[in-house]
């Protein structure tokens, strides 16, 4: 966080916390697909509601498919701090090489890249699948669906560190964690749940979420520093 800082959320669609660091002072965009994506989902009904409500605390919103983005599009080379995704490649029904590649454009030099996304071998999904379960999400949902916005590829300690390398971001750091999942749903002592949940973090590829940090390599003084505002 820095004031004055400008963020970028890819797929950040209602989160309150865009709304936090707005008002704390950092420039905020979400580019997201909005009310094209509220209809299919679990979202609340007052959805653009809730988008002018954010507006108001001083959230930009870009609609558009994150599948065929281009972030030059919205923001000016080497302009952007910060740019993170929570839980939203996971959804994407083509690569996010394009989106991502465009994103690095537009970060400054040393600028951030964090993302969040569900392990798609976490722990738990491992024991299902050795019962005969499946690890994609309950099929019900799917048969249900008239478009389906749900999970298409769920992600791994290793393809995390493959997308850090095609990217090319340097001090790179993936961590495990279990909030999203349900360890604490399936424990039912906390503590004891809060025990398995700090052994899990030991070994990143078996919790239920996964976090990629990395940052845009400096610019070297021979390429010299001309930063492009929004």
């Amino acid at each position: 966080f820095r004031i004055g800082g400008s963020i970028v959320d890819l797929g950040g669609g209602l989160n309150l916390t865009n709304a936090v660091l707005a008002k704390l002072g950092m420039s905020v965009h979400v580019v997201d697909l909005l009310d094209s994506y509220f209809p299919h989902s679990t979202l609340q009904t007052d959805g653009l509601a809730q988008v002018e409500f954010l507006e108001g605390q001083g959230v930009t919103f870009h609609k558009t498919d994150l599948t065929s983005c281009d972030l030059r599009d919205y923001f000016g080379l080497e302009s952007v701090d910060v740019v993170c995704s929570y839980h939203a490649l996971e959804h994407m029904h083509h690569s996010p090489r394009p989106m991502l590649q465009s994103a690095l454009d537009v970060m400054k030099s040393g600028g951030t890249f964090f993302c969040e996304v569900p392990n798609a071998v976490n722990a738990l999904k491992r024991v299902r699948v050795l019962l005969g379960q499946t690890n994609y999400q309950p099929f019900h949902d799917f048969w249900a669906s008239d478009v389906w916005v749900g999970h298409i590829r769920e992600y791994t300690v290793d393809d995390l560190r493959a997308l850090s390398r095609r990217l090319g971001l340097v001090d790179v750091v993936v961590q495990g964690r279990n909030w999203y999942g349900t360890l604490y749903e399936q424990v039912p002592n906390y503590h004891l749940a809060k025990a398995i949940d700090r052994m899990l973090q030991l070994r990143p590829g078996l919790c239920g979420s996964l976090f990629l940090a990395g940052r845009k390599p400096q610019r070297s003084a021979e390429e010299g520093d001309s930063p492009v505002a929004f």
